[in-house]
């Protein structure tokens, strides 16, 4: 809040002899602040690049039920590192992160020897994305 008017003599430059500064020892104190980060045995399995190897075998039936074609994980592309060894050479598709739920034949119609990565165009951030690709 503003008093008024600015009191006088309220503050007072002191000037004091100080040892000269090492860099080296500033270093090694804020090392010392630096909070430790315990590392879990686990991690968010999310996060965790992996593939999985599918058996050919004879369509199913009409009957039988759909089987997921999938064959890694992550797929956000958030969480997805540039570097995923399914991305290498990869024929991609990039759909919305709503279309598997909405097309109900969407591992059989579009993930057949594709490697998949899924978004919000909506909600998620367009510019972070647009960089990654």
């Amino acid at each position: 809040a503003c008093l008024g008017e600015c009191p006088q003599g309220a503050i007072t430059i002191e000037e004091k002899a100080a040892e000269e500064f090492d860099e080296e020892v500033a270093k090694l104190h804020l090392e010392g602040k630096k909070p430790t980060m315990e590392e879990l045995p686990c991690g968010c399995p999310s996060a965790t690049v992996a593939r999985f190897e599918r058996q050919a075998g004879a369509a199913p039936s009409v009957d039988t039920p759909q089987q997921p074609i999938l064959r890694h994980w992550p797929v956000q592309l958030i969480l997805v590192p540039p570097t995923a060894p399914y991305l290498q050479g990869a024929d991609l598709v990039l759909a919305a992160d709503c279309v598997p739920f909405a097309y109900a034949g969407f591992h059989q119609d579009f993930l057949k020897d594709h490697s998949l990565l899924v978004a919000c165009p909506k909600l998620d951030d367009f510019q972070a994305h647009l960089k990654k690709l």
